[in-house]
């Protein structure tokens, strides 16, 4: 009894629910659409008036359509697995409250009864097991909330150059303990040989405060040399000096910032571990870095079912 009446109000509260979240959506799109159709000149002619009341009823009348097909399937699709949970559970409890034996004497089942525990068994055990790992693709879609937009690319033109990719630390001889701080970012870069100066938009997600936010960077380099082969772009800092190398045969760009003595700012510039003085970074295929970083967020239990479909 207890499980028809519970069957009966998830039904009616997501049938409701559904119908809800629709006509919030419709509204506010044919809303939209209507203010806009006004402000291109409906609000002075009332022929025009009439033609954007009309296309705001057809749009809602769109966005609305198969709405209690959705609902019906999101409020019926999952009663079957409810009522196998709501099974298992209950047999669960009485299996500690009474006793397994009392409660589950396999030996007097017949084989189809014993069938049908065993698959409520598996099932609800798979079950909770494909609800966690949706969990743990939640928790890494918070901790890299976005794919990196730009594979790596160079695009060569008479006195133009332009390049898209990821910067990553790449410290070989370096500080091994150094990290870049900003992992999960985008570049694109631009050089013109008339100005002798290259241009770096970045876009960035931050964790500093808890949630991820999105930054936005622009960045001025100076052209230290412009050749056949490569191009020298660099930029001096308080603290640090960073250089970068574009090579036009190989398309690929490296970067050494190198961290400088400066006696003035010595109280606000920290000084590096001993022996490390630069770090040395490059330009990567976005795709590839958040794949790792994927990889690094995910618990062990995703990483294990991962290998299997070999990702």
């Amino acid at each position: 009894m207890l499980a028809i009446i519970f069957s009966i109000i998830w039904i009616s509260s997501t049938i409701f629910s559904e119908y809800e979240k629709r006509d919030t959506s419709a509204s506010d799109f044919s809303e939209s659409v209507y203010a806009r159709c006004l402000s291109e000149g409906g609000s002075k002619e009332p022929s025009l008036a009439d033609s954007c009341r009309e296309k705001r009823a057809e749009d809602y009348k769109v966005m609305m359509g198969g709405v209690w097909e959705n609902a019906l399937f999101f409020a019926f699709f999952p009663i079957p697995f409810l009522w196998i949970y709501g099974f298992f559970l209950i047999k669960l409890f009485q299996c500690i409250s009474v006793g397994s034996k009392v409660v589950l004497n396999f030996g007097e089942f017949s084989k189809i009864k014993r069938s049908l525990y065993y698959f409520c068994m598996g099932f609800t055990f798979l079950s909770f097991l494909f609800l966690g790992l949706v969990f743990m693709n939640i928790y890494v879609g918070f901790k890299v909330p976005a794919q990196f937009g730009f594979a790596r690319s160079v695009t060569l033109m008479d006195g133009y150059v332009t390049a898209e990719g990821t910067w990553v630390i790449d410290n070989v001889a370096g500080d091994p303990r150094a990290s870049i701080l900003f992992p999960q970012q985008t570049s694109k870069i631009v050089c013109k040989l008339s100005s002798r100066d290259c241009l770096e938009s970045r876009a960035i997600i931050s964790h500093t405060s808890g949630s991820p936010y999105l930054l936005s960077d622009l960045i001025e380099y100076d052209i230290r040399s412009w050749d056949a082969n490569t191009i020298v772009f660099f930029k001096e800092g308080i603290c640090s000096e960073e250089v970068y190398t574009l090579d036009m045969n190989s398309k690929t760009i490296n970067g050494v910032e190198k961290f400088i003595n400066n006696a003035s700012k010595k109280d606000f510039c920290k000084s590096p571990p001993s022996g490390h003085r630069f770090n040395t970074f490059v330009l990567e295929n976005g795709y590839t870095v958040h794949k790792n970083l994927t990889r690094e967020a995910s618990p062990w239990l995703l990483k294990v079912v991962f290998s299997l479909f070999g990702n």
